[in-house]
Order: C-alpha cells, then sequence, then structure tokens
C-alpha cells in the first residue's frame, strides 16, 4: 500500500474492532460488597447531611407564600 493510498483510507470510527467489557472483575465476592458499603456509607452520609437535607429544608419552608409577604413588610 502506498502512502497516498494510507492517506485516502477512511478511517474506522472510535472504538470499532473493541468489545466491551467491564473494568472490574466480573462476580464481586461479599467480602468486597461489605467494603464498598463500608467505604461508600460516610460519603452518602456527609451529601445527605449538608446538601439534600438542607436544600429540602429550604423548600419545605418556602412552601407557604405567607413567608414572603412577612419577608418584604418590614
Amino acid at each position: 500500500m502506498s502512502a497516498t493510498e494510507q492517506l485516502l483510507e477512511r478511517p474506522r470510527p472510535f472504538g470499532a474492532g473493541w468489545s466491551w467489557r467491564p473494568f472490574w472483575p466480573v462476580g464481586l465476592r461479599n467480602a468486597d460488597i461489605i467494603w464498598t458499603i463500608a467505604f461508600l456509607a460516610p460519603y452518602v452520609a456527609v451529601l445527605l447531611a449538608f446538601v439534600v437535607y438542607p436544600i429540602g429544608f429550604a423548600l419545605w419552608l418556602g412552601r407557604d407564600p405567607e413567608t414572603y409577604r412577612q419577608l418584604f413588610e418590614y
């Protein structure tokens, strides 16, 4: 194949010819699942305590239109 033929050859799409497979070993063992939960639990707790709860509480406080009337009265 000449250099011109190589340049004119249509490139393959990204990932063509690749077979999909997971990055982790198939079939997690029970110990792996327990360690995963143990490491993720603190992060989930912090997310709930400092993100989800304040947003939910703010939405709960803002649900009543009377609150806005009182705010703008002063």
